[in-house]
């Protein structure tokens, strides 16, 4: 029995070793794939903060714009008030807002 143990044995021990090892290898194969999927989600939830961050960047462009503009606007309207109210004799204007405001 000892004879076949010390014939077979070395065979016995290199076979788990085998094994062992390629056990080893597919757990540590299993884990990188785990890491290369999160890592794929990780990017993917960075590429969604990136178009979500430039969607609001755009909308505070437009924003700005339009605010831009209505200020323009409101110059352009008050500039053309005061040109009127200029032109008019004096006292015109608060006769013409009496007019406009009285009760007929």
């Amino acid at each position: 029995m000892i004879s076949l143990l010390l014939q077979f044995g070395p065979w016995i021990a290199g076979a788990l070793g085998l094994l062992g090892g390629f056990l080893l290898h597919l757990n540590a194969k299993t884990k990188v794939a785990e890491a290369n999927q999160k890592v794929s989600e990780a990017q993917t939830v960075a590429a969604q903060a990136q178009t979500q961050a430039a969607q609001v960047q755009d909308a505070a462009s437009q924003a700005n714009a339009t605010a831009a503009q209505a200020g323009a606007q409101a110059l352009k309207e008050r500039e053309n008030v005061e040109t009127t109210i200029a032109a008019q004799p004096v006292g015109g204007a608060a006769q013409q807002l009496r007019d406009g405001w009285s009760r007929d």
